[in-house]
């Protein structure tokens, strides 16, 4: 029983002394697994530092003999807080990454996780209440045992001790040291790749569900307030570039730019969405002054899991259907490479689709395209319902800045339309929420994949055509805010 109390001190000597030199050499990690685990932001940056410090006291205590109940009491007590704040977590269906050794290893806690520290707090327990531990260590180890009541005693503990701190010293040094040389690899990694002497073998990997499975559903919160799903996203008509993030991520901070470029320049092409971790201040800091309007926050990592997404920044197409369309791009110049196949693709879709409807759009004088779609309060509404008086027939879409350009225009004309005005209905995509939003008077009938603006033969938005009393085309489909707008005689407002 000695000889396995003396092993379990070692143990937690080593255990104590590995961890606290890992934090200390990592703190933003520390802060943030803290954070991660619940504590307020204003604990986070002093306990941080705190709480390697006591670990590495703890290994201290635990080294000399003559203080080993006193060390463990505090491994004790470090063991049963860790214990209860993982189990808390765990039962909540959380798992944030424990960061109990830094950057030597670090991974989402699990039950394994929580085995490993109720096994560590029954050796700490057993070391910390063994009184008679003195005497257990002179009957196995009888020379130490003669030596740790005299000056001999206190010169071993002073050397044990000093030992512990040399070692201390020198780990945390080589972690700093190992630290540099990764970050001195990727900068010459990411040197030759610039030079085209080596190609990035990380921008399709095996991360990620295959090409042609369903995208998993997910409900976040949105960083702008309120919140959304993949439901909605996909609900705008066109693919979605679904794009995982992290606070604390440089790389992915280095992506901003080009990410809000994305999206304000192909919003016609495909819906850009940032799924992100980390508390919503930081986000609100790390997005501050960029152009994304879909920035979801994950309570933790519940939607990278489900998408087997390992790494940030990384990236996902997602179909207009709701399926998976590309490998996973990993790493800036992955998400870079998705979204130039995407833009080629769409452009070409686009380009064919065109010259289709070159030859397909509904000639001047023929009869409308029999549809049956909803309003806004899931009323039904079919071509026949155009029957009787002419109508400006809209297609539209919310999210399209061009279309909220011309929302003042269409709200004066509503207020002021003369009788022999047309009717104005407005074909949209996006959600009823989002049309809801724009505050317009006039019916609008959801299409949230676009099907019918495609039986008419329009590309974009806004379009519109005109529709005589009994629902024939009365004029070819127009393109554009000012070409809509003229179409109805209504008056731009600026």
């Amino acid at each position: 029983m000695a000889m396995l109390l003396i092993l379990g001190r070692l143990l937690l000597v080593f255990v104590f002394a590995i961890a606290g030199v890992a934090k200390l050499s990592d703190r933003k990690g520390s802060r943030r697994a803290l954070r991660e685990f619940g504590l307020p932001e204003s604990l986070t940056r002093p306990l941080g530092t705190l709480l390697p410090i006591g670990e590495l006291a703890t290994a201290a205590l635990l080294a000399v003999p003559s203080t080993t109940i006193v060390g463990g009491g505090l491994a004790l007590t470090f063991l049963v807080v860790f214990t209860v704040a993982i189990a808390s977590t765990l039962t909540r269906g959380r798992s944030p990454d424990c960061h109990c050794f830094g950057q030597l290893h670090s991974s989402p806690v699990g039950w394994r996780t929580l085995v490993r520290n109720v096994a560590l707090t029954v050796i700490a327990a057993l070391v910390a209440f063994n009184v008679e531990a003195r005497g257990a260590q002179q009957a196995v180890l009888p020379l130490v045992g003669s030596l740790v009541h005299g000056d001999a005693g206190r010169l071993l503990s002073t050397f044990a001790l000093g030992l512990t701190v040399v070692q201390t010293f020198l780990t945390y040094h080589l972690l700093r040291q190992h630290g540099r040389l990764l970050i001195r690899l990727d900068n010459v990694e990411s040197s030759l790749e610039d030079l085209g002497l080596v190609s990035d073998h990380s921008e399709f990997t095996s991360n990620g569900l295959p090409v042609g499975s369903a995208a998993p559903r997910f409900l976040g919160r949105l960083l702008s307030g309120g919140s959304t799903s993949l439901t909605e996203l996909i609900g705008y008509g066109r693919p979605v570039l679904l794009v995982f993030s992290d606070v604390d991520c440089a790389s992915c901070t280095s992506l901003l730019p080009e990410l809000s470029r994305w999206s304000r320049e192909y919003q016609q092409m495909f819906t850009v969405a940032v799924v992100s971790r980390g508390s919503v201040t930081a986000n609100i800091r790390k997005f501050s002054g960029f152009d994304i309007p879909h920035v979801v926050l994950q309570n933790d990592r519940e939607i990278t899991t489900v998408y087997k997404m390992s790494a940030t920044p990384s990236a996902i197409i997602i179909r207009r259907d709701g399926t998976i369309g590309s490998p996973a791009g990993m790493g800036p110049h992955g998400v870079e490479a998705l979204v130039a196949n995407l833009t080629h693709t769409v452009a070409e879709v686009v380009r064919r689709t065109s010259n289709q409807v070159s030859h397909a759009e509904t000639p001047v004088g023929t009869a409308v395209p029999e549809f049956h779609l909803t309003d806004l309060d899931g009323h039904s509404f079919d071509s026949e319902s155009l029957l009787g008086r002419p109508t400006l027939l809209i297609f539209w879409d919310p999210s399209c800045r061009f279309c909220r350009e011309m929302l003042p225009g269409l709200k004066q004309w509503e207020r002021r339309r003369p009788p022999p005005a047309p009717k104005l209905v407005l074909i949209a995509t996006g959600t009823a929420e989002a049309n809801r939003d724009m505050a317009l008077n006039s019916t609008i009938l959801l299409d949230p994949m676009f099907s019918i603006g495609t039986q008419f033969g329009v590309t974009g938005t806004p379009s519109a055509i005109l529709l005589d009393r009994r629902g024939h085309v009365a004029s070819t489909t127009v393109i554009g805010a000012a070409a809509v707008l003229a179409l109805g005689a209504i008056e731009p407002v600026a």
